[in-house]
């Protein structure tokens, strides 16, 4: 936990959702097509690709952050994880980006068997 106490910090993520938490931040501002999301957590694969917003006279470079070793999460993050555990499996479709931090997507999902 933070020292606030409140929210997790990087280094309580699993080493897949740390990597999520860079590939954002790197991405800083932009979107991520498709995403499959296995056991709430996300598939860090090798084919997985995004798009970036260029903004001719704004900020492009990666976040800030994504060279800290730890920090405590915001709390958009801590909520993306854990609406990632509610769905379980599934596939994530649009994620945008904002600023280093997911800020919204659609949810491909189906029926139990």
């Amino acid at each position: 936990m933070s020292a606030s106490g409140d929210l997790p910090t990087k280094q309580s993520l699993s080493a897949d959702q740390q990597r999520f938490v860079e590939l954002l931040q790197r991405i800083r501002y932009g979107r991520i097509p498709r995403l499959q999301v296995r056991r709430g957590r996300p598939v860090m694969h090798p084919d997985l690709f995004w798009r970036r917003n260029v903004k001719v006279l704004g900020e492009n470079a990666p976040h800030p952050s994504l060279h800290s070793p730890d920090f405590p999460l915001r709390k958009e993050v801590a909520e993306f994880f854990r609406l990632l555990t509610a769905l379980g499996d599934g596939e994530l479709v649009d994620l945008e980006v904002r600023n280093g931090l997911p800020f919204c997507f659609d949810v491909i999902e189906q029926l139990p068997a």
